[in-house]
């Protein structure tokens, strides 16, 4: 209770006993002179006072917080082990070109044969079109020739008089200039059985022949085609498409193709 209610309720006390006291000493009514005087309140018992001991009331001793029992640092949280990157199923992709393997055909003596062998192969369905295929022209070593020759003489003079005694024996001969020399050229030959015989002929008239490979360039075509597996398989059961088809690899080292 506040201090200021205290104090009206001790006023109002007060008052209501000053008021009692003049009712009172002025009389009041007949029947309130035969009213008994109350009996006089008895003070409250008074309790012992306290010892010094008690003087204060025991308070228990505060009760600390409640402090919790020791938390082990956190335990982070588990790390897996690596794992590889996932790799990714191989998609074949939709737009790519199968693989192709490149034969060739040739030599030829002319482009339409190479032509021709190009036809066959779009016929048996071994390519699909002409810009899988290519025609490379070269010039090659051919067949060889064979030259049976007399010399060389110190001058032409010399080798026209050799000449004239082998017409004189029945054999053709003729004095010719080879890389600065004079020699008497009694034939050439393009297979070598008949420069051999040819060859024993002369030496049979008591004169030392000599014998020359002469090698021969001459223009030559070869047909080059990428082909995929299918293409492969059209070729395998076209054997007279296929027939003298080689790889492109040997043909770029034996003829310096590509």
């Amino acid at each position: 209770m506040s201090r200021t209610s205290l104090s009206v309720v001790l006023s109002l006390v007060v008052f209501a006993n000053l008021s009692v006291g003049l009712w009172l000493l002025l009389g009041g009514t007949d029947q309130d002179k035969s009213l008994q005087p109350l009996e006089p309140v008895r003070p409250l018992r008074q309790l012992p006072a306290a010892s010094a001991e008690d003087s204060s009331i025991a308070v228990p001793d505060a009760v600390p917080d409640a402090v919790p029992d020791a938390v082990p640092d956190a335990v982070p949280d588990a790390v897996p082990d690596a794992v590889p990157d996932a790799v990714p199923d191989v998609v074949p992709d939709a737009g790519a070109q199968p693989e192709l393997q490149c034969r060739g055909w040739g030599p030829y003596d002319a482009e339409a044969d190479a032509r021709a062998q190009l036809d066959a192969l779009l016929a048996a369905g071994a390519i699909d079109s002409e810009e899988q295929t290519l025609i490379e022209s070269r010039r090659i070593q051919g067949a060889s020739d064979f030259l049976i020759f007399l010399g060389p003489f110190p001058d032409r003079a010399a080798a026209g008089a050799v000449r004239q005694q082998i017409v004189d024996l029945g054999s053709d001969a003729y004095v010719i200039t080879r890389e600065g020399q004079v020699l008497v050229s009694v034939g050439v030959f393009s297979q070598a059985r008949f420069a051999d015989a040819q060859f024993q002929k002369i030496r049979g008239y008591g004169f030392e022949p000599k014998q020359l490979e002469l090698l021969r360039n001459r223009q030559a075509y070869f047909l080059l085609a990428d082909l995929s597996q299918a293409g492969l398989a059209e070729l395998d059961q076209s054997p007279g498409v296929g027939t003298g088809a080689q790889t492109c690899d040997s043909i770029a080292s034996e003829y310096g193709i590509l």
